[in-house]
């Protein structure tokens, strides 16, 4: 009776019922003929309510099915192990868009950094992620080393962890991107933020209460440098930009003589670093994002691909700066950039996400050591043997 009523609620205009009366013909016709008619109509009628409309049909009848259907995602489910447990393949995180908000606030220029630095780093039972031991003020934490955040990113427990009074008065903005919690307020301060032998005094950082999940390390920190990510030796070498011979340095992937074809360009927005990739041969512009399990991508970017989503698609939750939201994941047919392809990868599909470009995480180049050469805007990637 939905099915039939959603077709009569579309003939007549009525997009809005429609949609209700389709949504609902999923959820209790799952797994029927009527279920997939209802998903062929719903996917014309409001592709974003389409998404939704899946994961609460899987969610209702058959909630057992849809956790272990996510579990068989393994890759682009690794989770920030704060936020959800690591044994929790359906969970998809990444909190870049939280310094957003502090964009166009200016950084210092530091003259007194260290020619270069080799960092080493963690990471935790089913992730990719890179966790770096840092202090604060004075005061030793873990954060999170994110390529995909514009700047440093705190939370309310962190504050609270290393003894530092919150700001005080209204925020300077609003941070958006991943949840389905809507934009948070966001205030900025000043603390000494060290990593090694790399400190920068009175650095300003970001602060948005409900963020939780380590902070972030963003690119305020390390743009004064080249890095190189090696996941074999787990360090991250940096390397100062104006230093002279910096192709030449020791231990870095810069030395030697790979072949260009290796280095993919890339231009900033903002302090943020995007790479134009290709989903079954189209190209889209993404955010090279370390912070990002996987590769994550709104409904406007699934429309822009021309992509629909299966209905048999996985069902699973993502934890973003704007809260926990439902995400689908199910495999496309390509996906390459640069020396990096892929075929039948999975992605997931985060309706409620307000980010301007799909999110290109590590399930994606978890394969390869790369460096990121600030000067000439260029990633060099080398697989790992």
């Amino acid at each position: 009776a939905y099915y039939f009523l959603g077709i009569c609620y579309e003939n007549a205009g009525d997009l809005k019922n429609a949609t209700t009366m389709f949504s609902r013909a999923m959820q209790f016709g799952y797994k029927t003929s009527v279920y997939d008619k209802a998903c062929t109509h719903l996917q014309r009628v409001n592709p974003s309510a389409y998404v939704s409309a899946v994961a609460a049909a899987q969610g209702t009848n058959s909630a057992s099915s849809a956790s272990s259907s996510s579990s068989a995602s393994a890759r682009p489910a690794a989770s920030r192990p704060s936020a959800s447990p690591s044994s929790n393949p359906g969970t998809v995180t990444s909190a870049s868009a939280a310094s957003r908000a502090a964009s166009g606030v200016s950084q210092k220029s530091y003259d007194n950094l260290p020619p270069e630095a080799r960092i080493h780093y963690q990471t935790k039972p089913g992730s990719d992620h890179q966790f770096i031991d840092a202090s604060v003020n004075g005061r030793r934490i873990t954060m999170f080393f994110d390529t995909g955040a514009e700047g440093c990113v705190f939370g309310a427990t962190h504050l609270k962890q290393l003894g530092i009074q919150p700001p005080k008065g209204p925020p300077i903005g609003y941070s958006s991107g991943v949840g389905a919690g809507g934009a948070q307020a966001t205030w900025v301060m000043r603390v000494d933020l060290k990593v090694g032998p790399i400190e920068k005094k009175n650095f300003l950082i970001s602060y948005v209460p409900p963020f939780s999940g380590e902070p972030l390390l963003g690119q305020t920190f390390f743009a004064d440098f080249h890095y190189t990510i090696d996941s074999a030796g787990k360090t991250i070498h940096f390397v100062r930009n104006d230093r002279s011979g910096v192709r030449q340095s020791i231990g870095s992937i810069y030395a030697g003589g790979n072949s260009n074809r290796s280095e993919v360009p890339f231009r900033n927005e903002g302090k943020e670093i995007i790479v134009d990739v290709e989903v079954n041969g189209r190209k889209l512009p993404m955010y090279f994002d370390t912070g990002a399990s996987c590769v994550l991508l709104g409904a406007s970017h699934l429309r822009q691909l021309g992509i629909t989503v299966p209905g048999n698609a996985r069902a699973g939750i993502s934890h973003g700066v704007q809260g926990v939201s439902t995400i689908l994941v199910f495999p496309i047919r390509s996906i390459r950039m640069g020396p990096i392809e892929h075929h039948d990868f999975d992605v997931a599909v985060d309706p409620s996400a307000t980010i301007p470009h799909p999110l290109l995480g590590q399930s994606f180049f978890k394969d390869y050591r790369y460096s990121i050469d600030n000067v000439n805007k260029v990633i060099k990637f080398t697989r790992l043997r």
